[in-house]
């Protein structure tokens, strides 16, 4: 999380964040968590809930390691060791830009648009 300030991102613990118009998730399963909170959004929560019990969607993880919080010190640093070469390549001014030219012409069409816009 602490590479979003660099994109003027707001850091939250949340796994589905909604600001404005734009709705985001991150991580593996926060994209079961977005679908789920768009379906209760548009089509109300007893559909959501509906589909939840379909996918027999019940999340309870075998290990608490998901946060970096939570992990024991030795992990968190052979983990950081393990991302380093694909974080340096993402904070690269290069991609810094791209990014930001991106989300610019996002935000640029979901605003004309008014539209609720999917990241």
């Amino acid at each position: 999380m602490d590479l979003l300030e660099g994109f003027e991102a707001i850091p939250v613990a949340e796994r589905v964040v909604r600001h404005g118009n734009l709705i985001t998730a991150g991580g593996v399963t926060s994209g079961i968590d977005f679908g789920l909170s768009m379906i209760a959004e548009v089509m109300g929560q007893d559909e959501a809930e509906t589909i939840q019990l379909s996918l027999e969607y019940a999340p309870a993880p075998p290990l608490d390691a998901g946060l970096p919080e939570r992990v024991r010190p030795e992990i968190l640093a052979a983990a950081r060791r393990g991302m380093e070469r694909s974080r340096l390549e993402r904070e690269s001014p290069d991609a810094i830009a791209s990014d930001r030219g991106r989300r610019a012409q996002l935000n640029l069409a979901s605003h004309e648009n008014n539209e609720i816009t999917l990241s």
